[in-house]
């Protein structure tokens, strides 16, 4: 199950309370050992009381033997004294009992000075456990603290939507010309078909041309960014590297380990001074170039190739630097792109141009989806995918399948009516 990582002062709490109890534990065996020690002691004082009153028996005991030897023959002659060899007799029975407790007694104290040993041994073991867990949890909860890029759900899902607006809002201003869009058919992409996708119908309407241009951008920059488990790796070789060493750490069986390691290969991937400051620059300027190749000649005619490109440059930079973030963070993210051909989920989809019956395929993945992975590889979404979807081949003769177009319909113009409004106020704003 997941846990609620927001606000951070109920995670807080909750690494407290742990706290205490496994300072409550070492206490209840510092009072068990404690007690053990008192019995110990208790013994050892017996012991020791008995040993001196057993050495003062025998040597009463020796005394009155020698005493009854010398005097064996007057005891022999006079009946009078055979009362007190009686007496004898049975304090030297007395003394043979006393020696006997003795072995047992001590014999009892071997056991408890074994039982002491064990116990101390046992508790010095688990006092440094809890002492290794408890400098464990401190040190996370510190880092906790510490943390300057802590991002919590809802946060993660915000930037990510912020990111496919963003997108959305360049494509729309940048592909504003009707006219210059209506030159954009399947015909005049027909040459793109064997290195992008170009799914059938997309290019049908304005609203299908604009994901299809998206989903192009979106392409490139999952590749080129999101699918790498660091988005400053120097090379690919440098990744592939990178990636054996974070699948061994995983298997280490440490979360700690994993996540400290993650965070700082990421800031040291990121410092300018150990490696070439502009080396994304090649990245983003290739997709400029891609996109000019594409669809240059839609462009609109009233803004600059300057301002274009710009605005595609800061997207750019604004994914990188989202990507960063997520590496130094203590879960970890998984970013996915579905191909097409894949059965449409309603779960983890939105569809686009809504062919959301059951039965649908993904054509072309608009903007990727999110996932929160923890280190036990239990996944959360974060944000689904945008995907453009068709329809089940087998059309329902009972008529439904046209009153799910109206449906459609309704929805993609209320749609197109949405974004032109947004679109005039970014417009008006700028």
């Amino acid at each position: 199950m997941w846990r609620d990582w927001h606000p951070m002062s109920r995670h807080f709490e909750a690494m407290q309370q742990e706290l205490q109890a496994l300072r409550q534990e070492c206490e209840v065996l510092t009072q068990h050992n404690s007690a053990l020690r008192q019995d110990v002691n208790t013994l050892l004082s017996k012991e020791s009381w008995m040993v001196a009153r057993f050495e003062r028996l025998r040597s009463e005991t020796a005394d009155l033997r020698q005493t009854a030897i010398s005097s064996h023959d007057t005891q022999r002659a006079n009946p009078q004294r055979k009362k007190q060899v009686s007496i004898y007799g049975e304090i030297i029975d007395y003394l043979q009992v006393l020696s006997h407790d003795k072995i047992r007694l001590g014999e009892a104290l071997r056991r408890e000075r074994e039982l002491r040993a064990q116990t101390e041994e046992e508790a010095s073991a688990a006092a440094a456990r809890h002492q290794e867990i408890t400098s464990e949890m401190m040190i996370k909860l510190n880092s906790l603290q510490m943390r300057g890029e802590a991002l919590y759900d809802d946060q993660c899902a915000s930037e990510w939507r912020k990111l496919q607006q963003a997108l959305d809002v360049w494509t729309r201003r940048t592909f504003m010309d009707k006219l210059a869009m209506s030159h954009m058919t399947k015909q005049s992409l027909e040459w793109t078909k064997d290195f992008y996708v170009l799914p059938e119908d997309i290019l049908q309407d304005i609203h299908g041309k604009h994901a299809y241009i998206q989903g192009t951008i979106a392409g490139i920059i999952f590749k080129t960014v999101f699918s790498c488990l660091f988005a400053c790796s120097p090379s690919g070789h440098s990744e592939r590297l990178l990636s054996a060493i974070g699948k061994a750490l995983r298997r280490s069986g440490s979360s700690y380990t994993w996540e400290t390691w993650r965070s700082a290969t990421s800031k040291a991937l990121d410092d300018p001074t150990a490696f070439e400051e502009h080396r994304h620059d090649d990245s983003c300027n290739s997709l400029s170039q891609t996109i000019d190749l594409l669809f240059s000649n839609f462009y609109s005619q009233n803004i600059g190739n300057d301002r274009i490109h710009s605005g595609l440059h800061r997207i750019f930079q604004d994914c990188l630097a989202f990507k960063k973030r997520l590496e130094r963070q203590e879960s970890d993210y998984v970013i996915r792109q579905t191909p097409p051909g894949t059965v449409y989920s309603a779960a983890k989809m939105n569809s686009l141009n809504y062919n959301e019956e059951e039965g649908s395929t993904v054509m072309m993945s608009i903007w990727p989806s999110i996932y929160k992975v923890s280190f036990d590889n239990e996944e959360l979404l974060i944000e689904p995918e945008a995907v453009w979807t068709k329809k089940p081949t087998q059309i329902d003769e009972s008529g439904t399948e046209d009153l799910y177009d109206i449906e459609k319909d309704i929805k993609q113009a209320v749609k197109s009516e949405e974004d032109d409004d947004e679109l005039s106020l970014i417009m008006i704003n700028s």
